[in-house]
């Protein structure tokens, strides 16, 4: 599993930095989301924030439509 992360954070290397407006900010994207995981995934990324694929202890704001009571006690 600590190859699948870091290949994951690679590739997130390539994408070109415009901005630093989210520097220090990791973010975990939970479920469904509009707009997309992917759009959001670039997005921070762009300016100068970080994206995990999972739940990690790098994570600093997870984005959820509806998160799960156990979800929030796992976290909390």
């Amino acid at each position: 599993m600590a190859s699948k992360i870091r290949k994951l954070r690679g590739q997130n290397q390539s994408i070109e930095r415009v901005s630093r407006v989210f520097e220090g900010v990791v973010i975990f994207v939970n479920g469904h989301t509009e707009p997309s995981k992917e759009e959001l995934r670039q997005l921070i990324l762009k300016h100068g924030g970080q994206f995990e694929a999972y739940q990690t202890s790098r994570v600093t704001h997870m984005i959820a439509t509806h998160v799960a009571e156990s979800k929030l006690r796992e976290i909390m």
